[in-house]
């Protein structure tokens, strides 16, 4: 399938996807477009504001529909979405966010929401009854979802569902506790009712999920979380952790492969290559800092991992596949060896980009049956759709990306205020399908202005080159907008480019306290 290359689309405009106004700087935060929360079989948007409400966070749901989707979060009745508030102040709700799959076994998905401030991540049970227009999650009671609380330690600075960890048939979750003397949980999804007063690690026994530990000299454990799905090909998802170091150690991610029984605690120290592995930096300078499910990249029906990182002085960035495979992985895997059979590496194009700071699978944006990534550059605006294939070099340059292998969605936004630039590719996310036509769809969160925006852009991801470019009437997207099947060249841009900048985001610092 080709891409027509170049074609610069000037902006989103309801035909091949829409944008959010936040009207915050930290709104899109955090992105997901893989739940269906509501039951009608289409695909939710969820993007966060961990800064709203005094710093209590708000999470916004927006359902997903094949007619009309409400894109005013100011407007969500509970109808067309809803908005889920923080507790207390400097909670930070919504600092992490992810569709948790079916944790409770009702046929709905779920979502987690992590709210480091206040040491508890928070479970939103799906429901097909109505919600109201703002859920409190000082509400919760075991019935509509559940608090998961931690250890002082920043409990919910990472969450992830983990798909079905222990091979029960019913979705788990994982949860990041950066700065914890533990480094994260797995818990269990279960049909019985869960505590109204919360769950506590300290009640986590092997039954109902784990702890992982382990030690990280000169590191903080659990700063990332993510499910990967089935890597080792043994019919039951695996989970991966990460450490970062400072500048003596490596940046270290830990995968730990799923089973049908855990003891109470899982130590990171006993990964051996047959219950997981360990994956190394390259050198002690490059810090890995994003890590999650890549599906199936490469087609050979076991699922893959990608890892974004970049190095603290030039944060050009770099991406790097690990695929999976049904063979013994090493005990440890470096990320050097990747040499195109087991995977392969992206580079960012000049310093400062940021490249792979946020990365995901991007489901299967161009309707070829094998799956896509996407990876976020927030410092260069940039955001990076590689298509899946069989056979992979071992490099590939993304600044050579011509439509057939890829292409680049360009972030660059007009603000109401004025010439304001976002940090597109700050969170990513893909392989849901919002607008229900049967074809993946991709959510870019993009902080850091005076009036912060989120986009969703609708696959199938293709453009042919004398297809005609509608153009919007004005600079802002519609509140509710009728949507058809989108289209989409090799490089998109999701709005005008500007030329001042007012707000940007300290990597370097970010990078610190990851």
């Amino acid at each position: 399938m080709s891409f027509s290359n170049p074609y610069n689309l000037p902006k989103l405009n309801g035909t091949n996807g829409f944008i959010i106004h936040g009207g915050q700087s930290y709104f899109g935060s955090s992105v997901s477009i893989t739940s269906d929360i509501n039951g009608d079989g289409i695909n939710d948007v969820i993007v966060s504001d961990p800064s709203s409400l005094t710093q209590k966070g708000s999470t916004y749901v927006m359902f997903g529909s094949r007619s009309t989707i409400s894109t005013d979060i100011y407007g969500l009745n509970g109808s067309n979405g809803f908005r889920i508030k923080g507790v207390s102040t400097s909670d930070n709700s919504g600092s992490s966010l992810s569709g948790a799959g079916d944790i409770n076994g009702d046929g709905i998905d779920d979502i987690i929401i992590g709210a480091p401030g206040k040491d508890v991540s928070y479970v939103v049970f799906g429901s097909k009854s109505t919600f109201p227009a703002n859920f409190e999650l000082s509400n919760i009671d075991g019935t509509n979802g559940f608090a998961i609380v931690g250890n002082n330690g920043l409990s919910g600075n990472s969450v992830s569902g983990a798909g079905d960890i222990n091979g029960d048939g019913i979705d788990d979750i994982i949860i990041g506790t950066r700065g914890a003397p533990v480094g994260g949980y797995v818990v269990f999804g279960s049909k019985t009712i869960f505590p109204e007063h919360g769950l506590s690690f300290s009640a986590l026994n092997g039954t109902n999920g784990f702890v992982i530990n382990g030690i990280v000299p000169n590191g903080i454990l659990g700063s990332s979380v993510s499910g990967l799905g089935d890597i080792n090909g043994d019919g039951i998802d695996d989970v991966i952790i990460r450490a970062i170091g400072d500048d003596t150690v490596q940046s270290t991610s830990y995968v730990v492969f799923g089973n049908t029984s855990f003891s109470a605690m899982f130590d990171l120290s006993t990964l051996d290559g047959n219950n997981g592995f360990i994956i190394k930096g390259l050198s002690n300078s490059d810090k890995l800092v994003s890590e999650n499910g890549a599906g199936d990249i490469n087609s050979d029906g076991i699922n893959d991992i990608i890892i974004g990182g970049f190095n603290s002085s030039a944060l050009m960035g770099a991406s790097y596949v690990i695929f999976g495979s049904n063979t013994t992985f090493p005990s440890v895997f470096n990320i050097y060896s990747l040499n195109g059979t087991n995977g392969f590496t992206m580079h960012g194009v000049a310093d400062g980009d940021q490249f792979g700071f946020s990365v995901s699978s991007a489901g299967d944006v161009n309707d070829d049956n094998i799956d896509d990534i996407i990876i976020g550059a927030p410092g260069a605006n940039n955001n990076y759709i590689i298509f899946g294939k069989s056979v992979f070099p071992s490099v590939i340059k993304p600044s050579e990306l011509n439509g057939t292998d890829g292409f680049i969605l360009n972030g660059y936004y007009r603000d109401i205020g004025g010439k304001v630039t976002c940090s597109a590719g700050y969170s990513v996310n893909g392989a849901g399908d919002v607008n229900g036509d049967g074809i993946g769809d991709l959510v870019v969160g993009a902080p850091g202005c005076t009036a912060s925006v989120s986009y969703v852009v609708f696959g199938p991801l293709v453009l042919p080159s004398h297809s005609p470019i509608p153009s919007p009437s004005n600079d802002y997207a519609a509140s509710n907008i009728n949507i058809p099947n989108s289209l989409l060249s090799s490089i998109y841009n999701l709005a005008t480019e500007i030329e001042e900048t007012l707000f940007t985001y300290d990597y370097a610092s970010i990078l610190d306290s990851l």
